[in-house]
């Protein structure tokens, strides 16, 4: 990365292709570090890289449109000195500027919004977040040397044939888990929040706001200074944060104390999607983002020199391999120690919804003539919820 750099858009724009934003689902316009994570931060594997970052100082952005984007317009880690002037930033998936431990930012005369399948923004989106942890798994599994099973090669087969599809404008089956069958959806983005403009400590987001005992956790000892405001509009973010139910496994305790439950995830640390696969009984149903997970933790269980960097955060019990073969039904699981937790994404983060605005962990910060309008959020319950705090017959965690 380098310092000291001016950026003249020249009146021009930056943005994805239609076929470049489904493929690569994890993209920012401009990215102000040498890489989205700190060390052993951010999703599992992608995050635990031991380099330290590099982050740029004393950048300027003018003059421009930083468009459609799968994630973000603006990202950057640990960056000092940032003066954006003259720049709309729009049809982004996840913020229009995000900013991790930042301080000495300037922003004049900027635009956010509209977000990506809001009125007036170019296009709807084209996938469900289902489908970005699909090939996010795919890609991994492919870069990371993991024996190649069928199971892998189906979930390909799947992505390409859905990817084909949209680029050329078929129709594509409504029942693939990639496709969102509700129709009020309209292309919104599929996800636990939406950032107009996101100030935050260096560490990850993804937890639930300040108020929370896991928000709690981030280093907030030293707040990030100077952060100035002035003729910034952000407007017309719409999200559809739907529910997706994360299954939890509660150990058995030794001792007096009783383990907590801990989640079921796959590879990057997402949510293991088995209430999703499941029958209307409880027994197991299956699809192939699922097939996948479970061949995963196969391998992982199969290879006594099962390493981290190779199987990610991927953790799914015994017991739960046993019902994906035909042995019983959730409620079996459930006496066994299967439980819920509700109102999370795909990706098993805490649904926020649409946020024009958020500061987290900084301090001295100047507003002048900023305005807010347009938020709105859609969304689900996940499957078979049928009351507040149930899944089917099943309580969830709260």
């Amino acid at each position: 990365m380098a310092d000291n750099v001016l950026i003249d858009l020249n009146g021009k724009s930056i943005s994805m292709s239609h076929e470049f934003s489904l493929r690569q689902r994890y993209f920012s316009a401009i990215e102000l570090s040498s890489k989205p994570f700190k060390a052993k931060t951010g999703p599992d594997v992608l995050g635990y890289l031991h380099d330290q970052i590099t982050p740029a100082h004393g950048v300027t952005i003018y003059n421009g449109v930083l468009g459609r984007t799968s994630h973000m317009g603006i990202h950057g880690t640990d960056n000092n000195g940032l003066w954006l002037d003259s720049v709309v930033i729009r049809d982004f998936e996840v913020a229009g500027i995000q900013l991790n431990g930042a301080s000495n930012v300037h922003l004049s005369n900027v635009h956010v919004g509209p977000s990506l399948g809001a009125p007036e923004s170019s296009g709807r989106l084209p996938a469900t977040a289902t489908f970005s942890i699909a090939q996010f798994m795919s890609n991994t599994i492919q870069n990371t040397g993991i024996e190649w099973m069928h199971e892998f090669a189906d979930l390909k087969s799947s992505i390409d044939s859905f990817v084909a599809d949209k680029v050329q404008g078929r129709l594509f089956d409504r029942h693939s888990i990639f496709e969102d069958p509700a129709e009020s959806s309209n292309g919104l983005p599929d996800g636990g929040a939406l950032y107009g403009i996101h100030f935050h400590t260096t560490g990850p987001s993804s937890h639930d706001f300040a108020a929370c005992a896991d928000a709690q956790q981030q280093d907030y000892s030293i707040p990030h200074r100077k952060f100035q405001l002035t003729n910034v509009v952000i407007q017309d973010l719409h999200l559809k944060a739907d529910e997706v139910v994360r299954m939890m496994w509660r150990k058995k305790s030794y001792g007096n104390e009783p383990l907590p439950p801990v989640a079921l995830t796959g590879i990057l640390g997402e949510t293991f999607q088995g209430v999703g696969a499941a029958h209307h009984d409880g027994t197991y149903r299956g699809n192939r983002l699922v097939e996948a997970q479970l061949a995963l933790q196969k391998l992982k269980n199969a290879n006594t020199q099962a390493t981290w960097v190779n199987y990610g955060n991927v953790s799914l019990p015994n017991e739960v391999l046993s019902w994906t073969r035909g042995m019983g039904t959730l409620e079996d699981l459930e006496r066994a120690g299967l439980s819920y937790d509700c109102e999370r994404d795909a990706m098993g983060h805490s649904n926020k919804g649409a946020v024009g605005l958020r500061l987290d962990g900084v301090d001295d910060v100047r507003l002048l003539n900023v305005a807010i309008a347009n938020l709105k959020n859609v969304g689900t319950r996940g499957p078979g919820v049928t009351a507040p705090r149930s899944v089917g017959n099943r309580w969830c965690l709260w």
